[in-house]
Order: C-alpha cells, then sequence, then structure tokens
C-alpha cells in the first residue's frame, strides 16, 4: 500500500498535533522577569528544574516601561494557573495583569501591589536585621560586638 503525498502529510500533522493536546492538561506557569542579570538568570533555571510536570512560558519585560507594558498587555488574555515573578517591574505587571491567578514572586523592594491577597506569595530581599541577630547568637553564643 502506498501513500500519498496528502495523506502522508495529514498523518504528519496529526502527529504533530498529538503532543500539543497532551499538554493540554497540564497547568500552565508563566515566569515574568525584570532583567536578564545572572542572579535573574539563576532563580528562573532553579525554578524550571524544579516545578516540572507544567508548561512554561518565560518572557522577560526588560528595562523600558512601555515595551513591558505593551507585553504584559498582550500576556493578558493568557489563561494561566500561577505567574511567578521576580523583579520590581515583573511583579507590578503580574499583579495588575492577573489578578485573580497565584503568584510567587521575588527580589522585590515594594509589595504593596498585592496586599491582602492570599493567593500572592514571596521572598523578600529585605533582611529583617532581629531576626539575622537572634540567629547570629544562636550560632555565636559569646559575640559582643558586631560589625557590618
Amino acid at each position: 500500500m502506498t501513500l500519498g503525498r496528502r495523506t502522508f502529510l495529514v498523518g504528519l500533522g496529526a502527529l504533530a498535533l498529538r503532543p500539543s493536546l497532551a499538554r493540554a492538561d497540564r497547568p500552565t506557569v508563566l515566569v515574568l522577569s525584570s532583567d536578564t542579570s545572572a542572579r535573574t538568570q539563576t532563580l528562573v533555571e532553579s525554578f524550571k528544574a524544579n516545578v516540572t510536570d507544567v508548561t512554561r512560558l518565560s518572557y522577560e519585560l526588560g528595562a523600558e516601561e512601555d515595551a513591558a507594558a505593551f507585553l504584559a498587555d498582550n500576556l493578558r488574555e493568557l489563561q494561566v494557573s500561577l505567574v511567578f515573578a521576580i523583579g520590581d517591574r515583573a511583579f507590578l505587571a503580574a499583579a495588575r495583569e492577573y489578578v485573580n491567578v497565584p503568584m510567587l514572586y521575588t527580589d522585590v523592594t515594594d509589595t504593596s501591589a498585592v496586599s491582602g491577597r492570599e493567593d500572592a506569595v514571596g521572598l523578600s530581599v529585605r533582611v529583617d536585621p532581629l531576626a539575622a541577630l537572634t540567629r547570629l547568637q544562636g550560632l555565636l553564643p559569646r559575640m559582643t560586638t558586631l560589625g557590618a
């Protein structure tokens, strides 16, 4: 039995669509970053390595606010299960565009954009001095002087 060219192309197209359909039931995670610094790249790669069985989409918003706003506006219609925002610009775009989507964030200086939201969790870039000193005292109980 010989396959015609058209039958072959239709079959090839069906095979190409098959993985897409298999991924449709997986949650989609949007990773937004504010820049391309080495720290940001490390955070993105670490997140990707530890979050599996999801469809990940990554976007770097860049330094220009107009470009970041344009990209965020175009991503607004994207259906995602979780947003991971790295940096202030990415955080603000995620907080504005994905109000009803759970969000993780890091490296954000002002988190007031998500105050009151129970579905937004993050790591602060600010260190609590009292907690740090308490931990240091636990490590070095006879410490009497600390320089910074």
